[in-house]
């Protein structure tokens, strides 16, 4: 919103800035204008990069987080559970989901 609102105000001060005879002082108010534009577009691009890192980090906790769960919960289990062909499809559809499904869970 703030920077639709600069925009608005560099278009007002460049079409004042046409008609009027001394255009020194409108370039320095225009130049002011681009400035602030210029460093909100910077701010935005850090906070988004920042975003970005904390998401990443969070994605990494929440899939190792859910790699020990599913591990412990394996070796839990008694060996007979592994000969079982239902329960070995499951535990491997597990570890296939296990780097998506909560990211997009925590992501959402």
């Amino acid at each position: 919103m703030l920077s639709l609102y600069l925009i608005k105000l560099i278009i007002d001060a460049v079409t004042v800035g046409v008609a009027a005879p001394e255009k020194t002082e409108v370039f320095g108010h225009v130049a002011l204008l681009l400035g602030i534009a210029g460093g909100i577009a910077l701010f935005s691009a850090l906070c988004n990069s920042i975003a970005e890192l904390i998401r990443e980090h969070q994605t990494q906790v929440v899939t190792d987080h859910v790699h020990d769960i599913l591990h412990a919960q394996s070796i839990k289990v008694d060996l007979e559970y592994y000969e079982n062909s239902q329960y070995y499809d499951a535990l491997h559809r597990a570890q296939q989901e296990t780097p998506y499904l909560p990211t997009r869970i925590v992501n959402s």
